[in-house]
């Protein structure tokens, strides 16, 4: 039997099956890695008037690595071991911390941001607000800096 030439419509389909096939493989290897984030919630407080408590955890599934916790009134970054989902997934990090400097910032200033990459290698970016806790209506607790619910930035691949 002789096999007919291939015709330019089933080239079409074969381009097009290529394509098709190359899209499933990246979405699924999209998927797979973002099964396997780690993300970290930033947690924390002040355990005096000096000094503040920042309490980090690994509320995802893989492990965080390269991680910088940046300061709004440090001028450098500080550097914590990787933090596994697994084994010890909480680190805490005690800094020297004036209530005033961070008050005296303005509002977009006063962030504590966290950056670690993934297994894979992408950035993840999370932060949170630092604030004054209230004790009465307009008397900001000066002694007492708080920490808003913290937001995180995913890597777009």
């Amino acid at each position: 039997m002789v096999t007919p030439p291939y015709s330019p419509r089933s080239k079409k389909v074969t381009y097009r099956l290529r394509d098709e096939t190359y899209r499933l493989v990246e979405e699924s290897d999209k998927s797979r890695k973002y099964e396997f984030i780690p993300i970290i919630a930033i947690d924390g407080g002040s355990l005096g008037y000096n000094t503040f408590m920042l309490r980090l955890e690994n509320v995802g599934r893989g492990l965080a690595q390269n991680i910088l916790i940046f300061f709004p009134t440090h001028a450098e970054p500080y550097s914590i071991s990787n933090i596994s989902d697994k084994k010890e997934p909480i680190r805490k990090k005690v800094l020297s911390v004036q209530p005033s400097q961070i008050l005296t910032l303005p509002d977009e200033k006063r962030r504590i941001r966290v950056e670690y990459l993934d297994v894979f290698g992408r950035k993840i970016i999370a932060w949170a607000s630092v604030w004054a806790e209230t004790r009465e209506e307009n008397h900001p607790r000066k002694d007492h800096l708080i920490l808003e619910p913290w937001h995180l930035e995913l890597p777009e691949n």
